[in-house]
């Protein structure tokens, strides 16, 4: 049975280049280089940008089921884009700025605030390429779906933890009130704003049946944090 668009899903995935087996992008801690204790499986919603899927996979996906296993393999055109012969520049040396002396081929430079890899040196002048570096490269997604969230409260719970990251941020909903409580994080007060912004416009929009959403947060003083750190 087809999932309907907007249904919200839990994936494991990995994100490869499939001429190089280079991994750019994972939700799975063996396949991650860094940060993998923060790693979760990723909440998409099929057919629907708000928490999009990766680039390609969209169709399979309104066609799976919650313990599908699949890989689909995306062409340069609808990923990263085909090789741009007009962005690959060559320019004076004097370009790469007090890192001329130092810098060699396959070095990732910045010039006139665009990101390229240098291709070619040689008497005063640099051949860079401004191509993205995956351009003209098949992507391959395997992809793991975890869960088909259903419930009320499923929603909800993979909305938060998309939105906050954080697995001690908890809540309880009832009579279409949602009360959601936030522990002390590393978030600026202009980030959290945003983010609860975010979170509560997606509630509202994923879960109709949700009225109101409160959110109740916890500080610590600084002398407690200090305190806290030097225990």
């Amino acid at each position: 049975m087809a999932l309907a668009k907007g249904t919200l899903v839990l994936i494991d995935y990995t994100s490869s280049i499939k001429e190089t087996g280079e991994v750019f992008e994972t939700t799975r801690r063996g396949d991650a280089k860094d940060d993998a204790g923060r790693l979760r499986p990723r909440l998409v919603s099929v057919g629907d940008k708000s928490f999009s899927s990766p680039a390609g996979t969209d169709d399979r996906l309104a066609e799976a089921a919650a313990g599908d296993r699949f890989t689909v393999e995306v062409p340069p055109e609808k990923s990263f884009g085909p090789v741009d012969r007009k962005k690959i520049k060559t320019l004076p040396t004097r370009k790469l700025g007090d890192d001329a002396d130092r810098s060699v081929v396959g070095d990732t430079v910045e010039i006139d605030n665009r990101k390229g890899v240098i291709k070619f040196m040689s008497s005063g002048r640099v051949t860079v390429d401004f191509n993205h570096k995956h351009a003209g490269k098949t992507v391959s997604h395997d992809v793991h779906v975890v869960s088909v969230l259903e419930g009320d409260d499923d929603k909800i719970g993979g909305i938060l933890q998309h939105s906050f990251n954080d697995p001690k941020v908890s809540f309880v909903s009832a009579g279409g009130v949602v009360l959601v409580r936030i522990p002390p994080s590393s978030f600026t007060e202009e980030n959290l704003a945003r983010t609860k912004s975010m979170a509560q416009a997606n509630i509202f929009k994923y879960v109709p049946s949700t009225s109101k959403v409160r959110f109740v947060e916890t500080f610590l003083s600084p002398s407690l944090g200090a305190a806290a750190g030097a225990a």
